[in-house]
């Protein structure tokens, strides 16, 4: 990670800390809360080099680099609601979550509706591959 995205990755801890420590005062934010974290860790957060694991589906290599999916393939929505569910919540146990959540695959658009309505069942992709 660069020091500008550790940067960033730090302020959002601090943010999404707030976020869920006001819902869990109000748990009528629930839903506006799950879905200013899921845009933001979508969005903002979670689409730079640092969070790709580096797999890639075939399909996809065939593909201009440009036109490639990042596939977030544990769901930003899902990863929401982990962090709005902590038990415990802290900077730490957000950051820790989002490192190890957070990350994408690049696929085809096709590919990740596909997963997107299978439950992230990749065998109904093309193989996935070191890339």
């Amino acid at each position: 990670m660069t020091a500008n995205e550790i940067q960033k990755l730090e302020r959002a801890c601090i943010d999404y800390l707030y976020i869920v420590l006001k819902t869990k005062e109000d748990p009528g934010f629930y839903p506006f809360a799950k879905r200013c974290l899921q845009n933001h860790l979508t969005t903002n957060l979670c689409n730079t080099n640092s969070y790709f694991t580096g797999m890639t589906s075939t399909e996809s290599l065939k593909l201009p680099k440009s036109k490639r999916t990042k596939e977030h393939h544990y769901g930003m929505t899902r990863l929401a609601k982990d962090l709005l569910d902590l038990v415990n919540p802290t900077i730490d146990a957000i950051k820790t979550i989002v490192l190890s959540r957070g990350t994408f695959n690049l696929t085809t658009a096709k590919e990740n509706m596909i997963l997107r309505n299978n439950n992230q069942d990749y065998t109904a992709i093309s193989s996935m591959i070191k890339y």
